[in-house]
């Protein structure tokens, strides 16, 4: 039952329960604020008499809200709750919630992220111009400067991330984005820093199928490289 104001009542007691209530009333404020990115909302004392709940029930929400990517929690006399929306972050926190729900596991979160890859490779193929062309090829390249050293990792994140800016799809690029940050969630006690050769050589022949406009080959050795990239992981 709602209260006199018409609000909906936080519920006592079960501290997820309040917590995700206390989230809703966060998010709501942010809304009729029309808040920006950065701004600060005040700080725990002030929102918790502007919402009406408890001190803890909103430490609770604030917890959450910051784990799922949209609040950023500052301590120290300059502190605060600010509004820092990381799409990424908020997105996989989503996915990794409905993951849960649909009890998903963790090979099909990867299967799904490997086939929106695959669509973007594909779409780069299709919709790249040629100095998008040139920024993939180069990033391949790069990578094939550095096998096994420290910053490899690095180098193979701004291969995909030049091919998703090739494919022109922001919101493909995105959901990638998230699927990729809940893969690493799952497997990151298996993962490890690639040392093999053959990631520089998958990159490239990914890199070729662009530049020829090749959408489906490109889409086919995207996904043989993140099937060998996840068997030498598991190793």
């Amino acid at each position: 039952m709602g209260d006199q104001s018409g609000e909906m009542a936080v519920p006592q007691g079960g501290g997820a329960r309040t917590g995700d209530a206390v989230a809703a009333r966060v998010l709501g404020l942010l809304k009729a604020r029309r808040a920006v990115p950065g701004e600060r909302l005040g700080d725990e004392r002030q929102l918790a008499a502007e919402l009406g709940v408890s001190r803890a029930g909103l430490r609770d929400a604030l917890l959450l809200l910051r784990a799922a990517g949209v609040l950023e929690l500052r301590a120290g006399s300059k502190g605060g709750v600010f509004y820092r929306p990381q799409p990424v972050r908020a997105l996989a926190g989503v996915l990794e919630s409905h993951a849960g729900l649909l009890g998903l596991t963790a090979d099909q979160v990867k299967e799904a992220w490997v086939e929106v890859e695959a669509v973007l490779a594909s779409l780069a193929a299709w919709r790249a111009d040629e100095g998008q062309k040139e920024a993939v090829l180069r990033a391949a390249g790069r990578g094939a400067l550095r096998p096994g050293r420290p910053g490899h990792t690095r180098q193979s994140d701004e291969f995909h991330e030049a091919v998703a800016a090739a494919a022109r799809s922001p919101v493909l690029a995105l959901v990638s984005d998230a699927l990729g940050e809940l893969d690493a969630r799952a497997g990151a006690a298996r993962r490890r820093q690639s040392t093999d050769v053959s990631v520089v050589y998958s990159h490239a022949h990914i890199a070729d199928a662009i530049r020829a406009g090749d959408d489906r080959e490109a889409a086919r050795r995207i996904r043989f490289h993140l099937g060998e990239t996840r068997k030498r992981e598991e190793q």
